[in-house]
């Protein structure tokens, strides 16, 4: 008589549970598993950082699911007599919830993906908006020979902060723009000079 494979119907996958259950030898793995999503989607503020662990306990649950779904294929062809696979009800069962898991978290991983890609994308662009408007404030405010605090334009409950160190970074990135733009205009048409600079990236800020 063919050996049942056992416990095929008794798995403790922890895929369809809230929270991770992990053992002492998995943990330092699950770790660096996590620590790779952030240091890719670099997270800024609670929502952003909810949605990436979100993502790294997703994709940990995936890989489980798929070594598990290995393993029972293991079993099944480790006990078939020949290349005519007969796969046993409990078996069929397993593979099917081990299937629909599966497909579960790989939904959950495309919409936590997309949130959390939108999400990033509202951030960038509010931030590039707000970089201007201060870079703009600043040379306004030099042109009229006065010095400039961005904190009176951007307070901190608005998310924005801007010391005036970053802002000068800010403009001499911009200054630096400028004048590569120009050179390479003059290399395309040699009779183009670029300009001077009239201003003094210090002073605006």
């Amino acid at each position: 008589m063919r050996p049942r494979p056992s416990n095929l119907n008794a798995y403790k996958h922890g895929l369809t549970a809230q929270t991770l259950v992990l053992t002492a030898e998995e943990k330092p793995a699950y770790d660096q598993h996590c620590q790779s999503y952030f240091d890719l989607y670099k997270p800024i503020g609670h929502p952003e950082k909810i949605l990436v662990q979100n993502l790294a306990d997703d994709y940990w649950r995936s890989l489980r699911g798929r070594a598990l779904e290995n393993a029972v294929m293991s079993k099944i062809f480790e006990h078939a007599p020949s290349i005519d696979i007969e796969i046993e009800p409990s078996q069929e069962k397993t593979l099917g919830n081990l299937a629909l898991y599966i497909q579960r978290i790989e939904r959950s991983i495309k919409n936590n993906t997309k949130a959390l890609l939108e999400m990033q994308q509202l951030r960038k662009e509010a931030q590039s908006k707000a970089e201007q408007e201060a870079t703009l404030l600043a040379r306004a405010a030099f042109a009229k020979g006065e010095s400039y605090d961005p904190a009176a334009d951007f307070p901190l409950d608005q998310g924005f902060v801007f010391s005036k160190s970053q802002l000068v970074g800010l403009i001499a990135r911009e200054d630096r723009l400028t004048e590569a733009r120009a050179l390479q205009a003059a290399r395309v048409e040699p009779q183009s000079r670029p300009e001077a600079l009239a201003y003094k990236v210090r002073q605006a800020a």
